[in-house]
């Protein structure tokens, strides 16, 4: 790379240097790795990643199949520990991880806010009336819901949570037993009958 003098300022060692950042850090391949440069050239992050990827909080990196978490200014967050990560919802910042067989999640690529669950959240429902987007937890073998945020909107309690026919409301099961949730996790009917509720829409 040459400045407007046409002098060289980043010498030709790089097999690929991907456009810089509004922070003035770029990501470079030399070899099939990747690593992080600043805008004179100088080495933030040793080539040595099999994958760099950009994240509004700074960027995802990957090395030997385990995930890490790199800032704006190029510094690492997290050592490269994860097994899994992914995006759970962009607009909160808030990314799906698991760690020797848990499960939780990590927010802006640096706050864990929760690292206890058996697989990965499941979606249940969009958020309602002001209600955030709510997922199925598993926790010791049973199931409950949390926010985007992990907060536990109910606990894990239940061995099956389903949405009804008439989508209204979720079907609980405990055991042989049923109940029902209404879509703002209410319990409407404890676990405790013989067959699964049906609930007429006049209800809602």
């Amino acid at each position: 790379i040459s400045d407007k003098a046409q002098y060289i300022v980043i010498p030709v060692i790089f097999d690929n240097i991907d456009p810089y950042s509004a922070d003035s850090l770029a990501v470079v391949v030399r070899n099939n790795k990747h690593g992080i440069i600043n805008a004179k050239g100088h080495i933030l992050q040793s080539i040595v990643y099999d994958g760099i990827e950009y994240m509004d909080y700074g960027y995802r990196s990957l090395k030997d199949g385990k995930y890490g978490t790199i800032s704006k200014d190029g510094n690492t967050i997290f050592e490269n520990q994860f097994d899994e990560m992914s995006i759970l919802d962009r607009n909160c910042g808030v990314e799906l991880i698991c760690k020797d067989g848990k499960w939780g999640l990590l927010k802006e690529g640096r706050d864990i806010l929760t690292l206890q669950w058996d697989s990965p959240l499941q979606p249940l429902q969009k958020g309602v009336e002001g209600i955030p987007d709510l997922y199925i937890a598993s926790q010791n073998g049973k199931y409950g819901v949390v926010n985007v945020y992990g907060k536990f909107v109910t606990p894990c309690v239940y061995d099956e949570i389903t949405k009804s026919v008439n989508g209204m409301y979720y079907i609980t099961r405990h055991g042989d037993r049923y109940g029902a949730l209404s879509l703002k996790m209410h319990e409407l009917i404890p676990p405790v009958l013989e067959t699964r509720p049906y609930l007429d829409d006049d209800i809602f």
